[in-house]
């Protein structure tokens, strides 16, 4: 952790605004978080009070930042408070999948017109921004993981700064991926080109929502997808909710949304295919909450379906992952053959109240 300029720190803008900010949020001042805000002051000083980037030169005097830890630390607080006070530095502030997205939607119309490919798309995404602010910097599919080096390579040539948080160390980003092995070196490169810092801390802020909210839902119907949509924006900021596909090794896991360490999935996407206990497992170490949409009232021969849904209610229990449902009926009345679903209806409840 850095300990230089603190002095410095205390007394420039990005500490009034960050105490200002908990104010405001009900958030209390941590350690953890001011070690962030350390970094960030740096690279603010660099940005704003010295010319950074000029035209004889691409390379930028300060290093970027990789912000990561558990969801509902201020990570992202953090980063919107720094990118709110960058002034003389082009900028863009982009969740990560939507920027990723745009890469290849580019990518492929360049493609088409025969305009070149990536050496070409590298230079104009860096004539729009030098300094990138990734909030929910993941890796979640293989035609990402395979351009991420070759695109981000060009970038910081271009002197490109980034600053990014993430659920995820950089070291296991992309775990267990297809074809990891093509997406290590990328590894390395982030890890030169930014600074990492581990943001830790016992308070998880989107917990404390959670704790006092409604968290099953019948029937699915219009007015109960308003609340689950209210829900998501709550604990994501907002966050797109956009298609994606978990890359595992094994058969992929279809999500409706992945951002901040919430997932939103329909019953049938999870428990109507042959997935099993590690497609279960994998889930769970992605995210911290699961909206769950669309649990139907099952009789006899659904007992595949409930058989996966009680193996997916056990893990979320035993890892201690909120569950946000949309039902057709109570719990009760779920699954009416009895055995091993009579845990899952007490876990249910269980976890309503947990």
């Amino acid at each position: 952790m850095m300990k230089k300029n603190t002095e410095i720190m205390k007394t420039g803008p990005l500490w009034d605004a960050y105490e200002t900010g908990c104010l405001r949020r009900a958030f209390h001042e941590n350690s953890h978080q001011q070690g962030v805000l350390y970094y960030l002051h740096n690279l603010y000083q660099a940005l704003e009070t010295t010319r950074a980037f000029s035209f004889m030169s691409k390379q930028p005097v300060a290093k970027g930042l990789y912000i990561w830890g558990e969801p509902g630390r201020g990570k992202t607080f953090l980063m919107d408070l720094f990118y709110k006070h960058i002034q003389k530095t082009p900028k863009i502030r982009i969740h990560f999948d939507e920027f990723m997205r745009g890469i290849h939607q580019t990518l492929h119309g360049m493609n088409v017109k025969n305009e070149g490919a990536l050496p070409e798309l590298i230079k104009k995404t860096s004539k729009k921004a030098k300094l990138f602010c990734f909030d929910e910097f993941q890796v979640t599919n293989i035609a990402d993981a395979m351009v991420m080096r070759r695109l981000f390579e060009g970038l910081f040539q271009e002197g490109v700064i980034m600053v990014a948080t993430s659920n995820i160390s950089p070291e296991n980003l992309y775990d267990k991926g297809l074809h990891r092995e093509r997406f290590v070196p990328f590894i390395s490169l982030l890890e030169k080109h930014l600074d990492v810092y581990h943001l830790q801390g016992e308070i998880d802020y989107r917990c404390l929502k959670l704790a006092t909210q409604k968290r099953y839902f019948t029937p699915c119907n219009e007015e109960t997808k308003r609340h689950l949509l209210t829900i998501w924006g709550e604990l994501t900021d907002g966050a797109p909710m956009l298609d994606v596909i978990l890359e595992r090794e094994g058969p992929l896991l279809p999500l409706k949304g992945l951002a901040k360490g919430v997932a939103w999935a329909n019953f049938h996407d999870l428990c109507g295919k042959a997935y099993g206990r590690n497609e279960y497992l994998d889930l769970a170490h992605h995210i911290h909450t699961l909206i769950l949409w669309g649990i139907p009232k099952m009789v006899a021969e659904d007992h595949n379906e409930a058989h996966r849904f009680t193996t997916l209610i056990d893990i979320l229990y035993d890892k201690k992952v909120w569950l946000i449902a949309a039902a057709d009926t109570a719990p009760e009345y779920l699954y009416s053959q009895g055995g091993t679903f009579d845990r899952t209806v007490s876990r249910l409840y269980e976890m309503q109240h947990g």
